[in-house]
């Protein structure tokens, strides 16, 4: 992750409850989304590829009372937060401070999770990250992947942007994090569209790679590990 995200995240940090579902207008459609379509599957071992405070991760292990679940994020500061939140699950959570182009478990996985992250890595390094979750699951495993994407058609981009920054403001978050939010998705940031996403899940060895939900700009895929 480049160094404007991890000073952008720090500030973000400070609310992020709020914050978050400011800028993403469905927010807690998308989680649950992700939750319901892990739930159907019933994983006992789950990843959390940049869990940040541990937020997402809790929900899961709230949801899924049988899984073991391990939070890795490369921020000392988001990492050590998501230890005291997921602290109460005891041997059930385990919290990892790495960067997720280098995680190394020792076992695969069921299912593999990432929430508004990848987005932030530059697009080789993300299809090249693709390969290695798709490399981290056990045979059938399941990749969720919410996150930002880009509209192919700049006239409805600036236009979906316009809407999430209208409702960002309309919701109460400071304009200098909108705009501070904005700048970056628009100089910083790697988001595919949906089309790309799904081809870079096919690339990475997917045996199966769907759009599952989709609300302005940000979108969840499903894709299944052969």
């Amino acid at each position: 992750m480049l160094q404007p995200a991890h000073e952008y995240y720090a500030v973000l940090q400070r609310d992020y409850a709020t914050r978050i579902r400011q800028l993403v207008p469905k927010y807690d459609e998308l989680v649950r989304c992700t939750v319901d379509a892990l739930r159907q599957r019933s994983p006992r071992t789950v990843l959390d590829i940049g869990s940040g405070d541990g937020s997402m991760s809790q929900v899961v292990l709230e949801a899924l009372p049988e899984v073991r679940l391990t939070a890795v994020d490369a921020s000392p500061a988001m990492s050590a937060e998501a230890g005291r939140q997921l602290e109460r699950f005891g041997k059930r959570a385990t919290v990892v401070r790495a960067d997720i182009l280098h995680f190394e478990p020792e076992e695969p996985f069921d299912a593999v999770f990432s929430n508004l992250v990848l987005h932030n890595i530059p697009f080789p390094e993300k299809r090249q990250l693709l390969g290695t979750i798709a490399g981290r699951l056990r045979d059938g495993g399941l990749f969720l992947w919410g996150d930002l994407i880009r509209h192919p058609d700049p006239v409805v981009q600036r236009r979906l942007v316009s809407e999430r920054r209208a409702f960002a403001l309309s919701e109460g978050c400071p304009e200098d994090i909108v705009e501070w939010n904005f700048r970056k998705e628009s100089g910083d940031d790697y988001p595919f569209t949906t089309v790309k996403a799904a081809e870079a899940l096919k690339r990475a060895g997917f045996a199966r790679a769907d759009l599952v939900w989709q609300h302005d700009t940000f979108a969840l895929f499903l894709a299944e590990a052969h």
